[in-house]
């Protein structure tokens, strides 16, 4: 067993390797009906990918074409090898570079055992074989066990795991050096497991390819305002304002599809806020500023707030509404009570355009203010059809949230 600081060198391979999967026999003759599925040198999408392939390897668009073709035979192959040759196959993979070949580990038998499979095919002369201490086979079934161990634990440890064919071993990404040690013992102290084929190291965990929500866009009935966190539960979700109704019928919001379910509301004194939880979403801390170039096109982070005190009458500060768009102007008075809250308290912030530009409109609501990357409040309404209403950032405590910065 190892218990590396860093990454292996499979891992910082994956990108110059393509392991290949195919369940398809290689050995009733010519190419198995489902390897197909790899597409003809015709196809005009198969034509597209050997132009990104050719980019990215440095190589013709034909030759990307040509290995294309290879890929097929060899998952044709590492099917075939896995079933007739189960007690000495260690695993298959492709490296794409310094120079195209097709790897195969075997415990013993060397290239005699796979030539019969290779000679006479499009992969004579590009496959070669090297040495392996385990089996797939075996690496599969230890790798089940420790998840199953792991998952049977009171508070299972956080961990990534994967196969490493080239490595000939168990590859286990922890979360933290904690959940490496715990991890590394189980594997260690259970005799179902081979522990010198496990491997540990710490990094960072795979994510869900999911949505990033943030400040400043566009939800059901109104505007996201910041990334927000519940303090004493550390849940983190997206504030809006609270006037408004939780969403259309049946009182739901949703951005682009997914349902955002309100967490908690206050509508009364100085605050005019609600905060909506984002089940399956990355919360980010950023605002949507629709300002494209720089380092981040069309949004800005967040790496601070300011609350009412500190924002002086004549200050500038902007917004972003899904109606309006983004938008700037000064304070022109920040002990504003407005009567469409309830028991309103004089602390809400009027903010005016130079140009009398109209700067505030329905679908605002909820939307960010800020200065550069300061947070500064949630657009709450309007006055005199284009003049802006919003509640001071430093409000939002009364929901037990901070504002989630960098």
């Amino acid at each position: 067993m190892k218990v590396r600081p860093g990454q292996s060198s499979r891992q910082r391979g994956l990108a110059r390797s393509v392991l290949v999967v195919l369940l398809a026999s290689f050995l009733t003759g010519g190419l198995p009906a489902s390897a197909n599925g790899f597409g003809d040198s015709d196809d005009d999408s198969l034509q597209d990918d050997a132009q990104w392939v050719a980019k990215d390897l440095g190589i013709s668009v034909s030759e990307a074409l040509e290995r294309f073709q290879l890929q097929k035979f060899a998952g044709g192959l590492e099917e075939s090898l896995a079933k007739d040759l189960e007690e000495s196959f260690g695993g298959l993979w492709i490296e794409n570079e310094p120079v195209y070949r097709v790897v195969v580990s075997l415990t013993h038998g060397g290239y005699s055992s796979v030539a019969g499979y290779v000679v006479g095919t499009p992969l004579d002369g590009v496959v070669t074989t090297v040495g392996a201490k385990y089996t797939i086979s075996q690496l599969q079934t230890w790798a089940e066990e420790l998840l199953t161990l792991a998952r049977s634990e009171p508070e299972s440890p956080r961990f990534d795991l994967a196969i490493d064919r080239s490595d000939n071993e168990v590859l286990v990404i922890a979360d933290t050096e904690q959940d490496k040690a715990r991890v590394s013992t189980l594997a260690s102290t259970n005799a179902s497991l081979q522990a010198s084929a496990f491997s540990f190291v710490v990094g960072r965990l795979a994510e869900p390819s999911a949505y990033n929500i943030y400040g400043g866009l566009a939800i059901s009935t109104r505007t996201t305002g910041f990334t927000v966190r519940k303090q004493s539960s550390g849940n983190v979700g997206v504030a809006t304002a609270g006037h408004c109704s939780p969403g259309p019928d049946p009182g739901e919001q949703y951005y682009n599809g997914h349902y955002l379910p309100m967490m908690a509301e206050d509508h009364s004194g100085s605050q005019d806020v609600q905060w909506h939880d984002t089940p399956g979403g990355t919360n980010r801390p950023w605002v949507y500023d629709g300002i494209a170039g720089g380092s981040t096109p069309y949004y800005r982070t967040i790496t601070g707030t300011l609350g009412r005190a500190g924002q002086p009458e004549g200050a500038t500060t902007c917004s972003y509404g899904k109606t309006t768009g983004y938008r700037c102007g000064f304070i022109v008075r920040k002990d504003y009570a407005p009567s469409y809250i309830d028991n309103a308290n004089a602390t809400f912030i009027w903010v005016h355009n130079a140009n009398n530009a109209d700067i505030a409109n329905p679908g605002d609501s909820g939307g960010p203010w800020f200065n550069g990357s300061t947070a500064w409040g949630i657009h709450s309404g309007h006055k005199d059809d284009l003049d802006a209403l919003y509640m001071a950032i430093n409000y939002i405590s009364s929901l037990d949230l901070a504002v989630v910065t960098t």
